[in-house]
């Protein structure tokens, strides 16, 4: 299926033309557009589709040996290419003689038939259904809708120029379908599930550290720990007097024990950018953020291990019967309880405000120079400052695949970038 047919159309009405339609004086455009589209995405290698065989696997037959083949990966004989479709609103208005444009859009784009990793049910012959034995298929469905927002200002009439623009957008995500039974996809600390956003975190939820073996004795069965230990959250629930309704945990802290506890695709994004000139001076600046996402910071988690291995600093806060007012689990080599664990300790806020550049330039004046036409020197810098509470180096890393995109390991920092330039035109 190395084929495939997609259109796309668009409108628009520009309500400011028609006769019928009076509009006040300050209000110079109105705008209404929409569209529609599909568009195939084709990320097939050229023999994904087929098995591959061992022509090599011999067999011992009675008291020969005979050549035999074996198939050694399972394929798709139908895969095909993922197909996205896009509907989009807006209206856009222009107002005190196009000085001030607003703009709002609604969009709803549907990705199908996502080729995605999906493992085998039981009935192949595997000994269970999870990531050892998965087949590419196009086998998810998936959906982001939300509003984008853009508003700006520009005054040139005086000698002060400026020009101001913002624009702030939203997402929903949404997981439609995942193969043909829905099985949950795992990942790094996150899993994606019908329903649900893609790759959201999926760990255990800790309440609090053990202070005395009365505690451990009454919390649900946690093997291993011990006065100092992280309590984990028993979630599991029970219908112990046969009503139909679970009126207890089983008392066990298992695998089943996890749940969801954020999102790690934004919901809100942002911008503002901001440029002016006087005489012979021009600025420029840009602002961007992000909110409503979580990060899971594994390079804190690794560095709160208490064994034989590097640590945080906060690690020196750990608790001791006499430093009981922490949130630092007691330092123990074998880590019986499994402290650092996938839990709540490491998810932090993904949200931040980041000054993405600035500039700074000077004209200088070449009215005495005739072999120089212009000459501009300026100063500017790249990702020069972060307001985040974040406690690694970056909220804003480069994802690590599909469904484990919030898991943050080490990550290469953004660097910080100053330059000074001189522009000459003869």
């Amino acid at each position: 299926n190395n084929t495939g047919n997609y259109f796309s159309f668009s409108g628009a009405w520009k309500l400011h033309n028609e006769n019928f339609i009076e509009l006040p004086k300050w209000l110079n455009i109105l705008k209404l557009r929409g569209g529609y589209g599909t568009l195939g995405n084709n990320t097939v290698s050229p023999y994904a589709y087929t098995a591959t065989v061992n022509p090599f696997a011999n067999y011992v037959f009675g008291d020969d040996l005979a050549p035999g083949t074996t198939v050694v990966s399972a394929k798709d004989p139908g895969l095909k290419w993922e197909d996205t479709e896009t509907i989009n609103a807006a209206i856009e208005l222009g107002m005190f003689d196009n000085k001030l444009q607003f703009s709002a859009e609604y969009y709803r784009k549907k990705s199908s038939d996502i080729l995605a990793n999906v493992p085998l049910p039981l009935s192949a012959g595997t000994i269970e259904p999870d990531w050892s034995v998965s087949v590419v298929k196009n086998a998810a469905d998936v959906q982001n809708t939300g509003f984008e927002f853009v508003l700006s200002f520009d005054n040139s009439d005086n000698e002060f120029k400026y020009n101001i623009s913002a624009n702030l957008g939203t997402l929903k995500n949404e997981v439609l379908r995942i193969g043909e039974n829905d099985i949950p996809i795992p990942g790094i600390n996150s899993r994606t599930e019908v329903g649900r956003s893609i790759g959201e975190l999926y760990v255990y939820e800790t309440d609090g550290l053990f202070q005395n073996q009365a505690e451990v004795d009454a919390h649900a069965s946690q093997p291993g720990a011990q006065p100092g230990d992280v309590r984990f959250v028993d979630q599991i629930t029970v219908d112990t007097d046969g009503d139909g309704i679970p009126d207890a945990t089983d008392g066990l802290i298992t695998d089943e024990d996890r749940v969801f506890k954020g999102v790690t695709i934004p919901k809100i994004s942002y911008g503002l950018n901001f440029s002016a000139s006087y005489k012979d001076w021009d600025f420029s600046c840009f602002w961007q953020g992000n909110a409503g996402n979580k990060i899971y910071n594994g390079t804190y988690n690794s560095l709160m291990i208490g064994g034989l291995l590097n640590h945080h600093t906060d690690m020196l806060n750990f608790w001791t019967p006499t430093n009981t007012n922490t949130n630092v689990p007691r330092p123990d080599q074998l880590e019986t309880n499994a402290n650092p664990r996938g839990s709540d300790r490491f998810i932090e806020s993904g949200n931040y405000i980041k000054l993405q550049s600035l500039q700074l330039g000077y004209n200088i004046p070449m009215e005495n120079v005739k072999v120089i036409e212009k000459l501009r020197v300026y100063f500017s810098g790249q990702n020069l400052l972060t307001l985040s509470g974040y406690k690694g180096y970056d909220p804003d890393f480069l994802s690590d695949g599909l469904f484990s995109r919030g898991f943050e390991l080490g990550s290469f920092p953004n660097p910080r970038t100053f330059s000074f330039g001189v522009d000459v035109k003869f």
